[in-house]
């Protein structure tokens, strides 16, 4: 779990990195090594809100969190955004762990059941991204849905390696470029929040525990895109998006276990080193599930008590220079993932993200570049 809360922490550093690593070490049983990516990715997930309201450095599924927490950054209430994330997190974890078991019975009859719909599901949601933006941005969405499909198509012949520098550069780079090309120079003073607050986190929280559910048996819709898709077509505000989505995360983390033993697929970086090292059985599935709830709620507590002192420090970091380092550390993090094709797609994708930021068009339409390639992978 300390690994996870300090990876969490770093800026571009996520659980897929942990999980990678994990998988390669010989000295510890498959088991203990499988409980290690757990824990460790569980704490990641949950630290990880920092950086992505702070700094727009977000996890594979915490890009959309990015969006919402920084605005609330710039309104000086990026504390509170923090423990509304994490008690959403919290409260669709503790839900997904009475739900997943009961998912891992149903979803091999569930997933047989909808494979030949896949193409049709996801098309239908890509249109009604596109046509459920407002009518003075609709062309701009229309443009950015396309100009998202050709980078995902582009990238289809080496699709695994640069979904990370892809998703890092539409969803959390294009927005340090924005902050610094204009001009912010220092964060506002922040209004410091005490105690999570649940009236807007525990209903949100289950609500994306039951999103998660009803998504997990369905390719290319991440953790948070149910989320987004949401907020997309009702307006929803900050708050209760920033719950919302910290609770599709958490429970996805759960019920990808559930999906890796019930249907032997696999959903997360965490899932597919598991698979690599261990055999999932319904006993160790009910274990690693309960481990990783414990490491939910240890690591949230931790949140709660430290994150007053963690963004008082950071707020005495000069912004400008700071997503600066940021565009720096992922540019360089694309690079050891896919090389100099790694580090193309994540320039590409900055680029892409910043003009769907200028453009008026919702960020949403840019998991086009994910959604048309799996469409064509099921047709």
């Amino acid at each position: 779990m300390i690994a996870g809360i300090i990876s969490g922490l770093a800026p571009g550093i996520h659980s897929n990195h942990i999980a990678m690593l994990a998988s390669a070490w010989n000295e510890a049983t498959p088991f203990a090594l499988a409980a290690f990516i757990v824990s460790a990715t569980t704490a990641n997930q949950v630290f990880d809100l920092i950086p992505s309201i702070f700094l727009g450095a977000p996890e594979k599924d915490q890009g959309y969190t990015t969006l919402a927490g920084h605005r609330m950054l710039l309104q000086g209430r990026a504390s509170q955004a923090i423990l509304i994330a994490a008690g959403g997190g919290l409260a669709g974890g503790i839900s997904a762990l009475a739900l997943a078991p009961l998912l891992g019975l149903i979803l091999p009859f569930i997933h047989a059941t909808l494979r030949p719909f896949i193409p049709f599901i996801l098309g239908t949601l890509l249109l009604a991204l596109i046509f459920g933006a407002e009518k003075n941005t609709r062309n701009a969405s229309l443009l950015c849905t396309l100009l998202g499909t050709l980078l995902g198509l582009a990238a289809l012949p080496r699709f695994g390696e640069l979904v990370f520098p892809i998703i890092s550069g539409l969803f959390g780079a294009s927005n340090s470029l924005q902050t610094m090309l204009a001009g912010t120079r220092k964060i506002p003073s922040q209004t410091f929040a005490r105690e999570i607050p649940w009236k807007t986190s525990l209903p949100w929280g289950i609500l994306g525990a039951g999103m998660a559910a009803l998504t997990s048996p369905l390719p290319a819709i991440s953790a948070s895109f149910s989320s987004l898709f949401l907020e997309h077509t009702t307006r929803m505000k900050d708050r209760k998006f920033l719950a919302l989505n910290a609770g599709i995360n958490s429970a996805t983390g759960i019920y990808a276990l559930a999906v890796l033993w019930s249907i032997g697929k696999t959903r997360t970086g965490s899932t597919v080193a598991i698979e690599q090292i261990l055999s999932i059985d319904a006993f160790s599935f009910m274990a690693l599930v309960l481990l990783s709830g414990t490491a939910l709620i240890l690591a949230t507590l931790l949140v709660v008590v430290f994150q007053k002192k963690i963004l008082h420090g950071l707020t005495r970091i000069p912004y400008i220079p700071l997503n600066a380092f940021m565009l720096i550390v992922l540019g360089t993090a694309s690079i050891l993932y896919a090389g100099t094709l790694g580090l193309l797609s994540f320039t590409t994708a900055t680029l892409l993200g910043y003009y769907t930021l200028q453009s008026g068009a919702k960020k949403s339409t840019q998991m086009a570049f994910l959604i048309v390639p799996t469409i064509l992978i099921y047709l």
